[in-house]
């Protein structure tokens, strides 16, 4: 147990943590403590000050709560390795400003010219999960200025894949700037939340939003080993890519031309808005139980599938990058056998999985009218952009049908 020495009072490992006491002017935890919980520190009515272990690694929401004369400048933290999970990770009372406080000192220290990269990203990752929406945007615009004076260089990213180092979400952010410079659109930061019950989403604003926790827990069930970091971080960078695939698609859509003989952007229009059609698209609900069948789903994963492995196969070649590759290939072989239901005897059963969509959709008994007449029109369109593909010798399947039939052979070798 803990014990208090002349206002100071001393946590134990055992410890679940301290409340209620009016003599403590000073809590120091020990090291070894990586976690703050609930309620950790709370109803300290003379508290002043805290020392914090090296140790830590995460403070929840409403750790230390109801601590009247804490201010920003009694927590002391011996580095900036851990994250504050909530705006109210830190709340002394009621509506304090000592959140605001905290975060003002720490993005002073964050815009001081002497602080390293590799520290503001420490910064960024420890309060980043504290803002609102408007107030990280202006931080993570700060942030970009600061990664593109690097020249947006991620080595020290693909060092912590290489080591087996959970991503951060300073890393998934060097990650989505670096992304975008490389698929040649505009540079735009991502949100960052603690959870997200999409996980990941690419909004109708072209903004890519992670749930941070959300998609280090789903990464962890989509791996053979949910304690395998390196898988981890896999599964994290194709998710991000996926969303950005989306973002590409709708990018591409803009003002198609539909008699020109750009057919790929055509391709963009059609998957894009397929979705769209369904009349409660617009407040967050499209088609149920047609999420993994749209064009659109299917070849954000395939792309976004390819330009991973590129990626990692243009890095030195190394045991963990081969392992990287061979689980995104699986993943890419299993999206391909599933879309076109192909069986264990190779048989393709639906070689056009954007018809197969279609049908299936209008299939539907409970349409309305206007979706009904959405989708026969893009139908319609599909038709057309197959016979303009035809005439100059396109098949849009062809290359991932090949894929499969291809590593099935050499993993049958």
């Amino acid at each position: 147990m803990g014990k208090l020495v002349n206002g100071t009072y001393y946590l134990s490992l055992e410890d679940d943590g301290i409340d209620s006491n009016e003599e403590i002017r000073k809590v120091v935890i020990p090291e070894g403590i990586t976690t703050l919980g609930v309620c950790y520190i709370t109803r300290l009515q003379n508290l002043e000050e805290i020392e914090f272990p090296s140790t830590l690694s995460l403070i929840w929401g409403s750790a230390i709560t109801q601590c009247p004369k804490l201010t920003a400048d009694g927590l002391k933290f011996k580095n900036n390795n851990f994250y504050l999970q909530a705006p109210n990770s830190i709340n002394n009372v009621g509506y304090s400003p000592i959140m605001k406080d905290y975060k003002n000192k720490m993005r002073k220290v964050f815009l001081d010219k002497n602080t390293s990269f590799e520290e503001k990203c420490a910064i960024y990752s420890q309060i980043i999960l504290t803002m609102t929406e408007e107030e990280q945007m202006e931080f993570s615009k700060d942030f970009e200025r600061e990664f593109a004076k690097n020249n947006y260089n991620i080595d020290f990213l693909i060092n912590k894949i290489m080591n087996g180092e959970l991503l951060s979400t300073a890393d998934l952010q060097c990650f989505s700037l670096f992304v975008q410079k490389m698929m040649n659109m505009q540079a735009h930061p991502i949100i960052l939340q603690y959870m997200n019950t999409k996980v990941a989403c690419a909004r109708p604003d072209k903004i890519v939003s992670v749930g941070y926790s959300s998609l280090v827990s789903t990464a962890s069930r989509n791996i053979p080993d949910r304690n395998d970091i390196v898988l981890t971080n896999t599964f994290m960078l194709y998710a991000i890519l996926h969303e950005f695939q989306h973002i590409r698609q709708h990018n591409n859509s803009e003002g198609v031309n539909f008699g020109s003989k750009d057919l790929l952007s055509q391709i963009d229009y059609i998957d894009s808005t397929i979705q769209t059609t369904a009349d409660s698209f617009g407040r967050g609900y499209g088609y149920s139980n047609f999420h993994d069948l749209s064009p659109d789903e299917i070849r954000a994963d395939l792309d976004a599938y390819d330009l991973l492995i590129s990626f990692i196969s243009s890095l030195e070649p190394t045991d963990t990058a081969s392992r990287m590759i061979a689980f995104i290939e699986e993943r890419k072989i299993n999206r391909i056998k599933a879309a076109h239901q192909i069986d264990e005897n190779g048989n393709v059963a639906i070689y056009d999985y954007r018809v197969k969509a279609f049908d299936e959709l209008l299939g539907r008994d409970n349409l309305s009218t206007t979706e009904r007449e959405k989708l026969n029109k893009l139908r319609e369109l599909y038709v057309v952009v197959l016979e303009e593909a035809a005439k100059v010798g396109i098949d849009f399947f062809a290359n991932e049908i090949d894929y499969y039939k291809n590593k099935s052979k050499s993993n049958e070798l």
